[in-house]
């Protein structure tokens, strides 16, 4: 009678043991691309691009919904031509940091393609050169950012993003904060496991 009890009471466990197995609950995103961006204390506006990286921790709350921690970094510079801070010497800027939020996924009955949208908030550094001078602070924000799955295998997916980061920093004199803002198209891979 006990071993019938103990079985009654372990198998409950055991179907959702083996359910949440068969469901995978982690993912690790790599992308890398273009980013480009702008920081108002220079008046410089969108500037020239760079690389940019991004790598994604997600964990599977809902089969629709991830939370998920990431590091992002994103390179641009503005030229002599763009004016301002930029007037003299051409100013290389870096913006990376730490993001965590959450990612909605669509699941269209009749396609293989899962668009996605994530919003969540970043602690970003901002860093730049320009000819001897340099300055880097960092700063709270957020960031929205949207793209497709596209699934390779049951486990890997072919993941294209457009990404939108904001975050306040403070300016190199003290006299006040600043935005900085920076915009990224990436493409990747994501692993689920």
């Amino acid at each position: 009678m006990k071993k019938i009890l103990v079985l009654i009471l372990f198998l409950p466990f055991f179907f959702s043991v083996h359910n949440a197995h068969a469901q995978k609950r982690l993912a690790l995103t790599l992308q890398g691309g273009y980013g480009t961006g702008g920081y108002e204390a220079t008046h410089t506006g969108i500037n020239l691009g760079k690389f940019a990286f991004r790598a994604d921790l997600n964990y599977l709350v809902l089969p629709i919904l991830d939370a998920y921690a990431a590091f992002s970094y994103a390179g641009f510079a503005c030229g002599e031509e763009a004016g301002g801070f930029c007037k003299d010497a051409r100013v290389d800027f870096t913006a990376s940091g730490l993001n965590v939020g959450l990612r909605l996924k669509h699941l269209p009955n009749a396609s293989i393609w899962i668009p996605w949208f994530r919003a969540g908030l970043a602690y970003q550094m901002l860093k730049w050169s320009r000819l001897t001078e340099s300055y880097s602070d960092a700063g709270l924000g957020f960031e929205i950012g949207t793209g497709i799955a596209y699934p390779v295998t049951e486990q890997i997916k072919v993941v294209p993003s457009v990404n939108y980061t904001r975050f306040t920093v403070t300016k190199k004199d003290d006299s006040g904060s600043s935005a900085a803002v920076v915009l990224t198209g990436l493409i990747g891979v994501r692993y689920e496991f």
